[in-house]
């Protein structure tokens, strides 16, 4: 179990013995050589890392950490990074079989008010040579990132833990090794007195199980950016200042955590700061309190919880619950589900709570009828989900009939349309549940259903999918979940209480269900995240996430004079982040903008800055989305009288920060607010098309960065 870090290096040429000067080269510059002598070579450069930082700001829990990343068949992360060439991405795959894991102090945890901060590079070699379509060649730390956090009331780790870090639970589980020369090892400091030890394993038996005693964290680091091939150019790029986290409450809702974004002080927290015992108001106590609702209401046991087995056979019960999407999820099988509690008799009769849902749902799919208007009622958005189901699966057999799908397909079951309704989820599952057959995920999309989408233009095809039916319907689908419609004839997902109602969690930055419209997951601009259990004090932004405000930057990237970097709230330089030519944009915080001025630099020398501040919250004014897809939404000053009308863009952003004195210049004046050009800064807000809960998109669009910095036009501010 390695702890060390260092810097790695790697090189393979398949034809031909070493030379000196080849082994030379690539030892002082990490590398891959190309499997084909006729092709140029890949070169993976040293990894970029990131930070995760965990703080445990509880009074009475130690915390036990274990992270662990995914399976991905073929590496787009490594391939971006290594800049693979379009034609050679079928010769390096990376593929990993392997589950690669980290136990964080793992035996003594984390104190409480201590902390551990993680360096995590994006791969470390385990190979000696590289052989990239050979298995396991490196361990890949950014995507696919489940966290497992177990709470203890002592030093001492739980059971399970334990169970599973000393291989009890994992007969599979092995020490991680590299025989590269200089592997690049993810590293731990820690606070104060508080040990920090990583120690790595693989293991072939995948993740761990749900029904243990802990919460998962789900996250993954860097984002994968798509380009246009030129000459044979990589056909995607690695964004390494993104991170995409959320506390996952979908399946099973165990403990709290928040977390949010590093460096990074515009985006608010998800998951939740309460604590896991205080009673009342804890996170346990409030679980327990929905379980003994549902017992009140339909019976005793009426909603299952896990079971966990330990190495020797004894069964302990867990509080901790799994979601309906979880529990449909589980009943196709011939034998009961072993980690949950007994239901009263399987498979006939399930739980209570659970055998309401299924008993509800196939008495009103069969009962319910259209209102008029088609899409207003509950009785509307049951049938129509339905029947988009229906025509997913209709679509699935088609597919095998094709050829394009390979096996068998399932049958159609009352469990099986459940588990697919709560989870959202295409059929692509071949019958005997072989690996390699079936679907491929890209096959049946949802929102790719026959009947659900229309070219947006039919005479180019080149130009995106017209979603709006899907759409229309999926909107349905949260307001069934959150008990919004009319005329509701049974509570669709009691769990979304749990998670988002006032009587029990209150969580709003979390996702109940698989395509909840929440604030629940947050994908920014940042180098890492952090996750403070108990409560926010030590995260950037200590407010709830909430619907930002978006910059887009008028930029090319084959400009002479372009942005290089932006300031939010503060022009100095600790706030200096450059600007993303892949993505040109970036979020600031919507709760009060008339206090924190946007400032952006470019590139010329000396370098010009340029800033505007928003002096109100939003909504700006206000268009429709057919409107905005028309482009309908510009520069717009126009007023009557005092007063901006609908249309005014301008009338939000104020221009008067910007001086004719250094470090901006005169022409700084005329890019926010040009009166001669009708030209600058403006912002409008849209309606977002899928959200249940009427959220609204809040666009700031800027021009580019000029070329000089002297003008004789005529500036302005607020647009006049």
């Amino acid at each position: 179990m390695k702890k060390q870090t260092e810097r790695a290096m790697a090189w393979y040429w398949k034809s031909g013995p070493q030379s000196k000067a080849a082994f030379t080269a690539c030892f002082l510059a990490p590398c891959l050589i190309a499997s084909a002598p006729a092709k140029a070579q890949v070169v993976c450069p040293a990894p970029p890392v990131q930070t995760i930082t965990i703080y445990n700001d509880t009074p009475d829990q130690y915390l036990f950490a274990e992270f662990e990343v995914g399976l991905p068949d073929k590496d787009i992360w490594l391939q971006a990074w290594c800049k693979v060439p379009n034609s050679q991405i079928g010769n390096y795959p990376y593929p990993t079989t392997l589950t690669n894991r980290i136990y964080i102090n793992p035996t003594t945890g984390i104190a409480p008010g201590h902390s551990v901060e993680i360096t995590l590079p994006l791969y470390t070699q385990l190979a000696q040579t590289v052989v990239p379509t050979a298995n396991d060649q490196f361990a890949e730390w950014w995507q696919g990132q489940n966290i497992q956090l177990f709470y203890s009331p002592t030093s001492r780790p739980p059971r399970a833990y334990t169970e599973f870090y000393n291989g009890s639970l994992r007969k599979n589980q092995k020490q991680m090794k590299s025989a590269a020369a200089a592997p690049t090892w993810p590293t731990c400091s820690s606070t104060r007195d508080n040990p920090c030890s990583l120690e790595f394993v693989t293991d072939t038996d995948g993740t761990f199980p749900k029904y243990g005693p802990s919460q998962l964290l789900e996250a993954t680091l860097g984002a994968r950016q798509e380009q246009k091939v030129v000459n044979d150019s990589p056909p995607n790029r690695l964004d390494v200042r993104n991170a995409d986290f959320d506390v996952s409450y979908v399946n099973v809702a165990y403990g709290p955590a928040a977390m949010g974004p590093k460096n990074n002080d515009q985006v608010g927290y998800v998951g939740t700061p309460i604590s896991l015992t205080a009673n009342p108001g804890g996170f346990r106590s409030l679980g327990n309190q929905f379980w003994k609702d549902q017992n009140a209401k339909y019976g005793a046991d009426a909603w299952p919880r896990f079971v966990f087995t330990y190495a020797d056979g004894t069964k302990e019960i867990v509080p901790k619950l799994p979601s309906p999407l979880e529990v449909f999820a589980r009943l196709s099988g011939a034998n009961p589900p072993a980690d949950l509690e007994p239901a009263p008799q399987w498979p006939d009769r399930l739980w209570p709570a659970i055998q309401s849902l299924k008993d509800q749902g196939v008495n009103w799919a069969h009962a319910c009828t259209h209102s008029p208007q088609g899409n207003t009622t509950f009785c509307d958005a049951l049938l129509d989900v339905v029947a988009l189901l229906q025509a997913n699966y209709q679509n699935y057999l088609a597919l095998f009939r094709s050829g394009l799908c390979t096996g068998t397909p399932v049958g159609q079951t009352i469990n099986g349309d459940l588990a697919h309704i709560y989870g959202w989820t295409p059929w692509t599952e071949d019958a005997a549940g072989r690996k390699g057959y079936g679907c491929q995920p890209a096959d049946n999309l949802l929102e790719n259903t026959p009947g659900y989408w229309t070219w947006s233009d039919p005479n180019d095809h080149k130009k995106p999918k017209d979603y709006s039916k899907y759409l229309a319907v999926k909107l349905e689908f949260d307001k069934l979940n959150y008990g919004t419609l009319p005329d509701e004839k049974y509570a669709f997902n009691p769990w979304v209480q749990l998670i988002h109602g006032k009587n029990y969690l209150q969580i709003p930055g979390a996702y109940a269900y698989s395509v909840d419209d929440a604030v629940g997951n947050i994908q920014a601009e940042a180098t890492g995240y952090i996750v403070d259990v108990g409560s926010v004090k030590h995260l950037e932004n200590q407010f709830p996430a909430e619907q930002p405000i978006n910059v887009s930057l008028g930029y090319d990237p084959n400009a002479a004079i372009k942005f290089a970097s932006y300031r939010v709230c503060v022009n100095d330089a600790v706030h200096d982040k450059p600007v993303n030519e892949l993505n040109p944009a970036f979020i600031m915080n919507a709760r009060d903008p008339s206090t924190c001025p946007v400032f952006l630099i470019d590139n010329k020398s000396p370098a010009q800055t340029y800033t505007f501040t928003i002096n109100k919250s939003p909504p700006f004014a206000e268009f429709t989305i057919p409107q905005v897809n028309a482009g309908v939404p510009k520069w717009d000053n126009s007023m009557t009288g005092n007063v901006p009308t609908a249309t005014n863009t301008t009338y939000y952003v104020q221009c008067d920060g910007n001086t004719a004195a250094p470090p901006f210049a005169q022409s700084s004046k005329s890019w926010c607010c040009n009166k001669d050009s009708s030209s600058g800064t403006w912002a409008y807000t849209m309606p977002d098309a899928a959200s249940a809960h009427k959220t609204s998109v809040h666009t700031v669009t800027t021009i580019p960065a000029l070329k000089s910095a002297t003008t004789s036009e005529a500036s302005c501010t607020m647009g006049h």
